[in-house]
């Protein structure tokens, strides 16, 4: 029997499962019912330790970019010490195919689902991955005389030729209960994309250039399907969407809507969401809460009406941002939010105003906002300007992209911005914060509640951030992840 393993690099303190290899695992079972997948995680294991320990046929990475160079690193000793085939895949490598590193046979380009069959289809041919074969499927760049070979672009899939996912790929630890952060509560917590894509292009975004132009949705019986293998097997009580924009399409939120009352679905889950401020309206908000939507998050970005331009566009301006806000609260969702610094051409006055944008929303009871500096990923206008002024290229210490915390020198691709007023403009910030933080949420929840029920809040809130931070210094003693790769998180 041929064994598969599919390696996710990234992690996530609230246990965020690999949606993408996910589909890519439940696809090849369908389809090949003889080959035998495994979904290696860093979420809750180390990978290598497994990939060398077990014999695998084929072994297919997927990293992001901040993980790229562990991706290489990985593989590098993997090859060492094993002739396993190594495919990477992804966002990165699909935007920056020109990063290949030679540590991999070959790198997947685009959507893996169909791709991937048809490499585990030439393997079982018992001719490995030849280059007349690899030459044979779309949606590759791979090594041939030392030079890189393209076979172009994969269509992209109807997702109505998806299957029904197949949650026993995940590690049992995913289906027990935790804390969610995105709702402020412990659930049974589950993750789902209901479509592919989104119609706006945001310069920092690359999601254009993966997903496409345009929006694909999954059928919706499919996705109550999943919902219902999710609630009845898993004991799921609440679901993130991973959709770019859940709430763009609102005749599809209707039907939606309609679909989970009819399948008795209605109040047996919770749900969390993305929007976008232009998008947002009270009939979103009846839909969203119609639906059982408790958390919806932001891309702010930016208080300024001149640098949200440059970043998402003229359709959005602080005022679109300001009302999201105000009906968000109104509706009673927990309002979350984006804030993106350090912009091309953004001025320390431009960055006053995103923190006056901040405190607004703390001040109308925004529950979380989460900050950092723009990050320059390929494929993208921000990605051009960097790599324009030398600050990026194509082979790199990727890792120099993960969000900076307070110890290390931020990468500000505007020269001339101050690094060190840059840093005290923001910890300024941080004192605000705390007043903003007792003002309206511990003073108000006191007024609301009992001192018990206050206290009781109080001190879960402390043992989950306790456990968490002690969870993040373990994995990071075992080498697992980096404190650069946690961005700043702001409850109020």
């Amino acid at each position: 029997m041929t064994r598969i393993a599919l390696v996710s690099l990234s992690e996530s303190s609230n246990l965020h499962p690999p949606l993408g290899l996910l589909s890519i695992g439940s696809y090849l079972r369908r389809e090949l019912p003889l080959v035998e997948v495994t979904l290696v995680d860093a979420n809750v294991e180390d990978p290598l330790e497994r990939l060398l320990s077990e014999d695998f046929d084929l072994i297919g990475f997927s990293a992001m970019t901040v993980r790229y160079g562990r991706a290489i690193d990985m593989a590098g000793e993997i090859r060492r010490k094993k002739p396993t085939p190594l495919i990477v895949g992804g966002v990165h490598v699909s935007t920056l195919p020109e990063s290949l590193d030679p540590a991999f046979d070959a790198a997947v380009i685009g959507e893996g689902e169909v791709t991937m069959r048809e490499l585990v289809q030439l393997l079982e041919t018992g001719g490995g991955l030849s280059s007349e074969g690899l030459r044979r499927i779309p949606g590759l760049v791979f090594f041939e005389d030392g030079r890189p070979v393209s076979t172009g672009r994969r269509e992209l899939m109807d997702l109505a030729d998806l299957p029904l996912t197949d949650w026993s790929l995940l590690d049992p630890r995913y289906f027990r209960p935790r804390r969610f952060d995105e709702v402020g509560r412990f659930a049974v917590g589950g993750s789902l994309m209901t479509s592919r894509g989104c119609p706006y292009k945001c310069a920092f975004c690359s999601t254009t250039h993966f997903w496409g132009h345009r929006v694909r949705n999954r059928p919706i019986g499919d996705v109550i399907e999943d919902l219902r293998d999710l609630v009845e097997v898993y004991g799921i009580t609440h679901v993130m969407f991973w959709d770019d924009l859940f709430t763009v399409q609102k005749e599809r939120l209707r039907d939606f809507a309609q679909a989970l009352e009819e399948a008795g679905l209605s109040g047996r889950l919770t749900f969390s969401c993305d929007s976008r401020a232009n998008v947002f309206d009270e009939e979103v908000c009846f839909l969203l809460r119609r639906i059982g939507v408790e958390g919806v998050f932001f891309g702010f970005e930016s208080g300024s009406d001149r640098v949200l331009e440059y970043l998402k566009g003229p359709g959005v301006r602080v005022a679109h941002n300001r009302r999201a806000v105000d009906l968000g609260v109104r509706h009673g969702f927990k309002v979350q939010g984006n804030m993106i610094f350090a912009s091309p051409g953004e001025t320390l006055k431009d960055m006053r105003a995103s923190l006056e944008f901040m405190e607004y929303a703390a001040r109308k009871g925004a529950y979380r906002i989460q900050w950092d500096r723009l990050v320059p990923f390929p494929a993208t206008p921000v990605w051009d300007a960097a790599h324009e002024s030398g600050q990026v290229r194509e082979r790199m210490d990727w890792e120099r992209l993960a969000f900076a915390d307070r110890k290390q020198r931020p990468m500000l691709l505007d020269p001339s911005i101050d690094s060190e007023a840059y840093r005290s403009l923001l910890s300024s910030w941080r004192f605000r914060r705390l007043r903003l933080l007792f003002r309206w949420r511990i003073l108000r929840a006191y007024l609301r509640h009992s001192p018990v029920r206050l206290f009781g809040y109080a001190a879960g809130t402390l043992w989950h951030k306790v456990i968490e931070r002690a969870g993040g210094t373990k994995r990071a003693r075992a080498g697992k992840t980096s404190v650069a790769g946690k961005g700043k998180v702001i409850s109020f």
